[in-house]
């Protein structure tokens, strides 16, 4: 059973189609399809408990099927222009400006399936709303429900024939003639052009695509000249004298389109919305010219109900502690901040040198559940109470969707073990869908960085580059985020934030009053980590996870091995040498390859350690980037030597086989041994082979020695080695 879900029974007479399904109350909301094609207007969906679908579902003759909307549901607004109209886009607009107030889930869900919202519908028509009868407003929301809940519902699907009479002709040729005011057959115009044509209208998306594919700026009157260049021209080739020439031919009049018809055309076929994405490319228009209708906090409840994340580059060098013989910089620092959209209390942060990446959102976000206190009084700030109260996991998360840095691969295990219902995920290079964070950089570097040493505003060529004066160091500067977060949270004012309650209490303008009077009375005090124990369940959340393979005595991640006592205490090799190899899941962090943590069933954590004597001491205390980066060259190596191997295997092979044709040549001449049993005397002769062998080893010696100092000394005689030699060695048996 699922949302479009379509039940046809043709012998029962029903057609159904699933709109709206509520599994908790195991009702659902069904249109009846053959009313809807019979009568313009859309009656309430009828509500059917779960065992009565399943009854029809069972009825002989039913036929299950999902049912196929209406193509102009799936259209964009660009294709719906090019083909219906611009009218189309804003009937649907002024229609869901009517109705918008209604379309929220949770009404929706109270007029199917409780006490309904006439209530509601009364009070927009008092507000003096363009509709004033109640029934436009359930015919529209009737319509919006059957079509899936999408703004494309308030379409005119009735009135999509209308001006389809307009005769097009395919190709400029005999009978295209321009209309006009100037007379019949255009007999009154000074300027005989022809009419618009479907040829026309291609090569209009063909100068659209030259202007998107060149990356060219766009303005209408730069493109009627290409247009003009490109489709008002033939080019011809010539046999001359000297070769083939081409000679370009400019069409005339007759043969084109007018100034005036171009750019009416040219409005038609394009919304101003394209117009602007071409001139302002597509991020561009998305983050400084689409009109915004919504609010960061629109749909948020209360405090802890939504953090956006996101980082940047500070501009600011940071100071080198490792050496102080000289003044060095260590470079420019990534921030991370997590803000709550509620409140816009900043409830977490992070300062790393890497990234932005996984790494530093991780520790941000983790910064942003736990509470604040001993962070703060590592770098030599002591909280006062409620100073900064946030250490609570949110609802919902808005972060980058980027590859290198997003949460998107880790959104079940948030789902699961967070509590995150809804993880919102944005384009990157879209700060403008994270506004309120955005703004936060925004303050801290105009108001903060912008004025300290090392910062990199305003370089003017003769002054000596920031990286030269970093004073701070990373400690100080985490220190200065800090109070600057610090200061934010306790002092801005939030006065447009205000609710009715607020204030009357009179609870006061900052974020963190904010905070502390909706956290208890919106979120029923929101999902604060209190023990070590969330603690680690918050760590272990926002951990990578992959798979690791017992086998062999060891556990291998990513190809280093590991161990841990838990191991050897649940027989886990035992098992891998009895059973063959089996994986578990591990969490692990790209900052160090040291350790991995392991989850057990009952929901403790096991640290995994690197086995540095196994054949992965060069790896220890790396980060996995330089233990990847390291393994890679290590395979290159090794593909460089299999390579070398191979040819230094057969060039042996080749040298021996030239080896064994010499001896067999030299033995050419002797008789092939028709022996079977063992040869007589073999001993014998591996006797005087020996002597042989201890006969130029002596030399060899001999040799060494000959000439040394040992030689010269005044009680040194001269052995004699000129006598003869024992020939007793050759004789013997």
């Amino acid at each position: 059973m699922f949302e479009g879900q379509q039940l046809i029974n043709e012998k029962e007479g029903f057609n159904y189609v699933i709109c709206v399904l509520h599994k908790y109350l195991r009702r659902a909301a069904l249109v009846d399809i053959n009313q809807l094609k019979n009568n313009s207007n859309v009656k309430k969906p009828i509500i059917f408990t779960f065992d009565k679908i399943e009854g029809l579902k069972n009825k002989k003759g039913t036929v299950l099927s999902r049912f196929v909307s209406p193509i102009e549901l799936g259209m964009t607004d660009v294709a719906i222009i090019r083909k219906r109209s611009e009218k189309w886009i804003d009937y649907r607009n002024k229609r869901i400006v009517n109705i918008k107030p209604l379309l929220d889930e949770d009404i929706i869900q109270e007029y199917l399936f409780g006490q309904g919202i006439s209530a509601k519908i009364q009070d927009l028509i008092d507000t003096g709303s363009t509709w004033k009868t109640p029934g436009a407003y359930y015919n529209a929301l009737n319509k919006y429900i059957a079509f899936g809940c999408m703004d494309n519902a308030f379409l005119p699907f009735g009135y999509k024939n209308c001006g389809n009479n307009y005769l097009y002709i395919d190709k400029p040729g005999v009978g295209n003639i321009k209309r006009g005011c100037n007379g019949k057959d255009n007999r009154n115009s000074v300027r005989k052009h022809r009419g618009f044509t479907e040829w026309d209208k291609s090569n209009f998306l063909k100068l659209i695509g030259y202007f998107k594919g060149n990356g060219i700026k766009f303005t209408k009157s730069f493109a009627y000249r290409v247009y003009q260049s490109e489709f008002e021209t033939i080019i011809h080739k010539e046999e001359t004298a000297n070769g083939p020439i081409e000679i370009i031919e400019v069409l005339a009049a007759k043969d084109c389109i007018s100034k005036q018809i171009f750019f009416r055309q040219f409005k038609n076929l394009f919304h101003r919305e394209d117009l602007l994405k071409l001139k302002y490319g597509d991020i561009g228009y998305e983050k400084d010219w689409k009109p915004r209708f919504e609010r960061a906090r629109e749909g948020v409840i209360g405090p802890s109900y939504r953090y956006e994340i996101d980082a940047t580059v500070l501009d600011i060098y940071v100071r080198y502690t490792y050496d102080t013989t000289e003044r060095l910089s260590v470079g420019r620092p990534v921030l991370y901040f997590v803000v709550d959209v509620y409140t816009t209390m900043i409830v977490g942060y992070y300062i790393g040198f890497h990234g932005p990446d996984w790494i530093g959102a991780a520790e941000a976000m983790v910064n942003a559940c736990l509470p604040k206190e001993e962070h703060c009084a590592k770098y030599g700030v002591s909280l006062k109470k409620d100073q900064w109260p946030c250490h609570h996991i949110p609802f919902q998360l808005t972060a980058d969707n980027g590859s290198e840095y997003s949460l998107k691969h880790l959104e079940p295990m948030l789902q699961s073990m967070l509590k995150l219902r809804t993880v919102n995920f944005v384009a990157v290079y879209r700060g403008d869908m994270k506004g309120i964070v955005e703004r936060r950089f925004g303050i801290i570097q105009g108001m903060t960085i912008h004025y300290s040493p090392g910062a990199i505003i305003d370089l003017k060529r003769e002054d000596a580059h920031p990286s030269n004066n970093a004073v701070y160091d990373l400690e100080a500067l985490h220190k200065i985020i800090i109070r600057d977060i610090l200061h934010h949270n306790n002092a801005s004012k939030r006065t447009h934030l205000l609710n009715k309650r607020d204030a009357k209490k009179k609870i006061g303008l900052t974020p963190k009053n904010l905070w502390l009077s909706n956290i208890d009375e919106e979120m029923n005090g929101g999902n604060p980590t209190l023990n070590t124990q969330d603690h680690m369940m918050v760590r272990w959340a926002f951990l990578l996870k992959g798979k690791a393979s017992i086998r062999d005595g060891a556990i291998y991640f990513n190809k280093l091995a590991y161990d841990s006592d838990y191991a050897h205490v649940n027989d886990w090799y035992v098992r891998a040498r009895a059973t063959g190899a089996f994986s578990i899941t591990v969490g692990w962090t790209r900052a160090t390859c040291n350790f991995i943590i392991f989850q057990t069933d009952d929901g403790t954590y096991v640290e995994l350690k690197l086995k540095k004597e196994d054949h992965c001491e060069r790896f220890a205390d790396e980060h996995w980037d330089m233990v990847m980066h390291r393994q890679y060259e290590e395979l290159c190596q090794e593909a460089d030597l299999e390579q070398y191997e191979k040819e230094e295997r057969i060039t042996k092979d080749f040298e021996i086989k030239k080896l064994l044709a010499e001896q067999l040549e030299e033995m050419s001449s002797a008789p092939e041994n028709t022996r079977k049993s063992m040869q007589p005397d073999v001993k014998a002769r591996q006797k005087i082979q020996k002597q042989m062998d201890m006969l130029n080893v002596s030399s060899d010696i001999q040799k060494a020695f000959r000439g040394a100092d040992a030689g010269k000394g005044p009680s040194a005689k001269r052995q004699d080695t000129t006598g003869p030699t024992d020939r007793n060695l050759f004789n013997a048996d």
